[in-house]
């Protein structure tokens, strides 16, 4: 019962795992029906009967804690010579696996800069069950931010922002608009090494336009270069004051941030 015993612990240290489950057995398997085992992006605990069986299991359970869905996926593998697409075993048996997402892990919004659209932005995304980073290398920028509502808002004072990119969850959403241009480079450039799904960059044509040669020049591929949103917000939102530009782009963020089961 290794599973049940690690249950709490991985839960209360915000750890994600999946429980997979046997729930129907047809001929022979290694255990029966409703043995459990916990897999984590790292480790497992007890098991579902070890071989191609376990090993399925533990690959699409790794690929649930990746992408943090589905919350429950179900596996009908074979334990014949035909096998799975990890492997084959020879018990004889059909087994169908639950998988079962446990994850308190909340979606994330990285804003590098502190100004006048970022506090704006904050404003509207902290009534959602989010986690905040908002990144600037002037501390009393940070210092109005309160963190009172739905949201978790992480303020980090830091010299070189930069720097802060390699600590951010990879499904975190980048968001580039600080008071310095050289320094908005420097982010998107280390953001453009990072698997995000989503770089946004704010400012005008014409400074995207340089952006995107000093990228080239960088290295960077076309497809690389595509990964960027510039300007950012809503095609057909129009207003450029702070709130407009707030509230426009945090209309294009829900549709990348996976809130439908999110309490």
């Amino acid at each position: 019962m290794l599973w049940l015993e690690n249950i709490q612990k991985l839960a209360l240290n915000n750890n994600p795992f999946v429980i997979a489950t046997i729930t129907d057995l047809k001929g022979h398997s290694p255990r029966g029906i409703g043995s459990k085992m916990l897999i984590t992006e790292t480790d497992t605990y007890d098991s579902i009967g070890g071989g191609m069986l376990e090993h399925s299991a533990t690959i699409e359970a790794r690929k649930m804690l990746a992408n943090n869905s589905p919350k429950v996926l179900k596996l009908e593998l074979q334990l014949n010579k035909n096998g799975t697409a990890y492997g084959t075993q020879c018990c004889g048996g059909k087994v169908d696996v639950l998988l079962e997402l446990i994850s308190n892990k909340r979606p994330s919004v990285s804003i590098f800069g502190a100004g006048h659209v970022a506090k704006e932005l904050v404003k509207v995304l902290k009534i959602l069950p989010i986690d905040i980073n908002l990144i600037d290398s002037r501390e009393d920028m940070l210092e109005p931010i309160q963190n009172d509502d739905q949201a978790n808002i992480n303020k980090i004072y830091s010299k070189d922002p930069i720097k802060e990119v390699n600590s951010l969850a990879k499904d975190s959403l980048i968001l580039i608009m600080t008071h310095d241009h050289i320094q908005d480079f420097g982010i998107l450039a280390q953001s453009l090494n990072r698997p995000f799904p989503y770089i946004g960059l704010i400012g005008s044509s014409v400074k995207w336009i340089e952006f995107q040669k000093r990228l080239k020049e960088s290295g960077f591929s076309k497809t690389d270069i595509a990964k960027v949103t510039c300007p950012i917000g809503l095609e057909n939102v129009k207003g450029k004051t702070p709130q407009a530009i707030a509230i426009s782009t945090a209309g294009e963020l829900l549709s990348y941030l996976n809130l439908e089961d999110t309490n």
